[in-house]
């Protein structure tokens, strides 16, 4: 059930971040698979705290997110030949998104 509801997560989370991510980075065709690839790095960190750490759940939702902004930042930066800030920006509203519409769904 874990795994599902991972999966389930790591789906909701790629759709939901696709059109920041889309808009703001304006990715090349190859490059959109990075968004994949960052959320597949990110998102198990994030769950970790967020199940093991459940009875300070808002806490570490928000330690949590602040950390999956710092690294996708980065690593989009990394991979996309983009401005440190566009990178930020670009996370902050994905992850915003994503979050707010997470919090909804549960």
């Amino acid at each position: 059930m874990l795994i599902q509801n991972f999966l389930i997560a790591f789906s909701l989370t790629n759709i939901f971040e696709f059109l920041p991510f889309y808009f703001i980075i304006k990715p090349k065709n190859k490059e959109i698979f990075f968004l994949l690839f960052i959320n597949i790095i990110s998102l198990p960190i994030v769950w970790f705290f967020i199940l093991n750490f459940s009875q300070i759940f808002l806490k570490i939702f928000i330690f949590s997110e602040i950390f999956a902004i710092f690294i996708e930042s980065f690593l989009i930066y990394l991979l996309i030949d983009k401005e440190l800030k566009v990178c930020f920006k670009a996370s902050i509203f994905m992850n915003l998104f994503s979050a707010v519409i997470g919090l909804f769904i549960l």
